[in-house]
This record gives structure tokens, C-alpha cells and sequence, in this order.
């Protein structure tokens, strides 16, 4: 392994960490594998690797699954350093709750996208969230979308999510309580084969 990808598996163990100790990771619905406050492990390999993980060659972690796992509490500030490429998914989490961190918005790595919904996290989107471009940009098999349907999400939409051009999946915003009127820059999401799914309750 080269010192770059040492470097690299070093940060999203950090981050993962942080990730299992501010949800309650000792009492997920399943952690097997999951040894984050060990500094020598290895998420993609070492015997066996993490559930919810899908890793790159056995070296680096490209996509988090933990949909429905039974995380409570909330998405640390670290989740900015995992450096993931795949797509991040948290969604049926009712134990999560506070606030999307900005933070979100360093991964900037991610082409997969991202599920929240029906999770507990409250609070706007934060605008930083722009600031995912290579979202949909890889060739990837999948399409990309943005999941935060059936959230406590307040606040007006930030029109910085027009900048998400490479968008090839749909974007659901539907059954929260935004507020405001659309912003006009999601007209540039013409990359889409869905739709921006939106319905306030």
C-alpha cells in the first residue's frame, strides 16, 4: 500500500470511528466486523470486513450502507474526512437526529449519492451540499440520487443544489416541511432520468 492510500484508509478509519461512537455503534442492529477504536485495523480487510461497507481492492472504503441499522444520535463533523466515492446511505434511521453537518459537503469524492430518508435529522439542508460535483459524474452503473423524503427538514431549499449538474437519478425532497419557493437553479438538474420529488406537509 502506497503512504497516500495509507494516508487515505488512516482518515476514513477516523472518520468511521467517529461515525460508530456518535450513533450508538455498540448497539446497531448489526457491527460485525466494526473495530473503530482500534488504530491498526483494517475496515476492508484484516479477516473480516465491516458490515455496511463496500471497499475499493481491500483498501479503502468507497460507500457506506447502514440503512435501517439502528443508529441514534447524530452524524458527527469527521464524516467530511471519509473520502468516499460510492454513496452514502443512512436512510430509515429514526434514531438519528440534529442536524445534516456541513461537513458533508468535503466529500467531494462522492459519485454515488446520498439516502437519508425517513431518518430523524432536522434542521435546512446546508448549503455546502453544492459542493458534491462529481455526483453522478463516474460512469457509474447506478443512477445518482439525493434521498431526504420523510424527513423534519425546515427551512427553503438551497439553490446551491442546481450546481449538482452530473445528477442522473432523481432528487426527493417530498413529505418534509420546507418552506419558500423553489429555487430556480434545480432547472439546471437537466441530466436527471427522474424527477425533483416535492411535496410539503
Amino acid at each position: 500500500m502506497s503512504v497516500l492510500a495509507a494516508q487515505s484508509l488512516a482518515s476514513q478509519l477516523l472518520a468511521l470511528a467517529a461515525l460508530y461512537n456518535a450513533t450508538g455503534g455498540a448497539s446497531w442492529r448489526n457491527n460485525s466486523g466494526w473495530r473503530p477504536n482500534d488504530s491498526n485495523a483494517n475496515p476492508c480487510g484484516g479477516g473480516q470486513q465491516w458490515f455496511g461497507l463496500e471497499c475499493q481492492g481491500g483498501r479503502s472504503v468507497a460507500a457506506l450502507s447502514l440503512s435501517g441499522n439502528r443508529l441514534q444520535g447524530t452524524l458527527p463533523t469527521e464524516i467530511g474526512a471519509s473520502n468516499l466515492t460510492g454513496t452514502i446511505n443512512m436512510a430509515h434511521n429514526p434514531g438519528l437526529s440534529g442536524t445534516l453537518p456541513s461537513e458533508l459537503g468535503l466529500v467531494q469524492t462522492l459519485s454515488g449519492g446520498i439516502y437519508m430518508q425517513s431518518s430523524g435529522i432536522s434542521g435546512t439542508l446546508p448549503s455546502e451540499l453544492g459542493f458534491l460535483t462529481a455526483l453522478g459524474t463516474r460512469g457509474l452503473a447506478f443512477s445518482s440520487t439525493l434521498d431526504f423524503a420523510r424527513m423534519p427538514i425546515s427551512g427553503s431549499l438551497p439553490s446551491e443544489l442546481g450546481r449538482l449538474t452530473g445528477l442522473r437519478g432523481s432528487v426527493y425532497v417530498d413529505r418534509m416541511p420546507v418552506s419558500g419557493t423553489l429555487p430556480s437553479q434545480l432547472g439546471r438538474l437537466t441530466a436527471l432520468t427522474g424527477s425533483v420529488y416535492i411535496e410539503k406537509v
